[in-house]
């Protein structure tokens, strides 16, 4: 026992109570056994004082450094993917951080920034995006005597799902058809390949309403997170009714190719719709052009194609 209390050890971990009880000796012999106006009076006080002091000080300084450390761990813990997947009031927690880091240039809107996000950009039904989505169009005269063009858009891309969970994938069109026999107009879905295997198509709807043609074309998808999708879509309609080729991205795009190739006798004007940046040229021929766009495509935007046939 004796030995154990004249360890290093002991005398680490005990120092500072072996100090403080010195320093309040002191105190009390200072302050009640020795004679006032003696410097020795003020010697063992000041001794008192250079010990009981560090030890206080020295106390808080390992509290302080004590509570750092348990502030790092506590953030990483609160902060860990794992526990924020867990937690049921991440929009809450969104809204916060949106109005922290958007308070200094537009405090007034952080809360309808982030009602757009919520409602317009992040994952709906399941599709969180689209990863190198390619369309190659080839436009061509079906009769040029009534001004009847065909657009053949061969079309690959990833879907990138958020869950395995059954979920409806649409495919919509509109085509303006006003005056026209149904023989000038159609919109056909063929070749469509979902992971090697045919789509499993569940419901298909055209219908005409207010000079408009609307077509429709639902699959069915289940079971992965990502989806290797190609299909062909044609498309017969008047030049003179409906002279632009748009495209409209209905959820995020990653990176997006787009190939047009056209008749000698047709202009083409490629247009962005609403990207941040533009589409980059890759390639540009006399009736033909490579566009691609490496950024992120937000939901609503996309490129518009304006035609016009050569007098």
């Amino acid at each position: 026992m004796k030995k154990d209390l004249l360890s290093a050890q002991f005398l680490k971990t005990g120092s500072a109570w072996i100090f403080l009880i010195i320093g309040i000796f002191l105190y009390f012999i200072g302050y009640f056994q020795i004679d006032s106006g003696t410097i020795w009076k003020e010697i063992v006080i000041k001794m008192g004082d250079i010990l009981v002091i560090g030890v206080i000080l020295g106390y808080l300084t390992n509290v302080a450094q004590l509570a750092g450390v348990f502030k790092s761990d506590l953030e990483q813990i609160i902060y860990a993917k794992e526990f924020i997947n867990k937690r049921k009031d991440l929009p809450i927690i969104w809204e916060n951080v949106t109005k922290a880091l958007f308070k200094s240039k537009f405090p007034s809107i952080s809360k309808d920034l982030l009602a757009i996000i919520m409602n317009s950009y992040l994952p709906v039904n399941n599709v969180s995006y689209y990863n190198d989505y390619e369309i190659d169009i080839e436009l061509t005269w079906a009769e040029k005597d009534k001004n009847t063009i065909i657009t053949k858009s061969n079309i690959t891309f990833d879907l990138i799902a958020e869950t395995k969970d059954k979920f409806q994938f649409p495919l919509k069109s509109w085509i303006e058809v006003g005056g026209l026999d149904e023989a000038d107009y159609h919109v056909k879905v063929d070749n469509y390949i979902v992971n090697g295997k045919p789509a499993n198509v569940i419901s298909v709807n055209s219908e005409v309403s207010n000079g408009c043609h609307f077509f429709q074309h639902i699959i069915e998808l289940e079971g992965e997170t990502k989806y290797e999708i190609s299909k062909t879509v044609e498309k017969k309609y008047s030049l003179e009714k409906d002279f632009t080729i748009c495209f409209k991205a209905l959820f995020l795009i990653n990176k997006l190719t787009v190939k047009f190739s056209y008749p000698d006798d047709i202009c083409a004007c490629f247009i962005s719709r609403g990207t941040v940046a533009d589409f980059k040229s890759q390639t540009h021929k006399n009736n033909s052009f490579t566009m691609k766009y490496k950024e992120l495509i937000l939901p609503n935007q996309g490129y518009v194609i304006s035609l016009k046939e050569k007098n």
